[in-house]
């Protein structure tokens, strides 16, 4: 994860000391983050949600780019891309644990077929990466990656949901990961609007001033 965010710093003259903090700080803020979303929804720990990284990182971000002294929306491009990352290393995880496997398909004579869940999710979160990642090196949606991130992954993974084993503690009429990807979309869509607006209004003004 700190490669990529070193490339994104580099251009930006973010020294690699400074990457290598956002680094570890993502890796730390994103896991507790699972963990406190398992906690919420389930009312235990010893399982993860990764909502909980979607969401707390960039609260905990605002704190840490002044800390840093470092442009807040360049953190969390850098963030957006490491998140991505960090999501598909953490399918690693499922897979060890026996957590988000996919429902099953159909029958054959050598047993049941199942979705695969696990592997569905974590190519999607390598494309995101390079979706992502892509677009910031050709200087687009700069300092509005993480709310495309937001509305890319929460739609994502409000599709693959349906393909997934509902876990027993399911007693919502949508399971908490479609709930959690309605909520990502909606934020991030919101994030892109106030965002065009504000633009249009500072050339808006910047125009009346000339």
């Amino acid at each position: 994860m700190f490669f990529p965010i070193w490339a994104m710093g580099k251009k930006q003259n973010i020294s690699a000391f400074k990457c290598g903090l956002i680094s570890v700080i993502l890796t730390l803020v994103g896991t507790l983050g699972t963990m406190l979303m398992y906690y919420i929804e389930t009312g235990s720990f010893g399982g993860i949600s990764f909502f909980g990284a979607v969401f707390v990182v960039p609260i905990v971000f605002s704190l840490v780019a002044i800390i840093l002294r470092a442009p807040y929306g360049l953190l969390l491009d850098m963030c957006a891309v490491g998140e991505c990352l960090m999501s598909a290393v953490m399918k690693v995880h499922c897979y060890i644990s026996g957590c988000c496997k996919g429902r099953p398909l159909f029958e054959t004579q050598n047993g049941t077929v199942y979705f695969p869940s696990r592997m569905a999710e974590m190519l999607m979160a390598i494309g995101l990466f390079i979706i992502l990642f892509v677009w910031f090196k050709k200087g687009k949606k700069r300092n509005q990656l993480y709310a495309w991130y937001l509305v890319l992954y929460g739609s994502c993974r409000f599709c693959l949901n349906w393909f997934r084993e509902l876990p027993d503690y399911t007693e919502t009429l949508l399971p908490m990961g479609n709930i959690w990807s309605i909520v990502a979309v909606v934020c991030g869509l919101i994030w892109i609007l106030v965002a065009a607006k504000n633009k249009i209004d500072k050339q808006y003004t910047e125009t009346n001033e000339q």
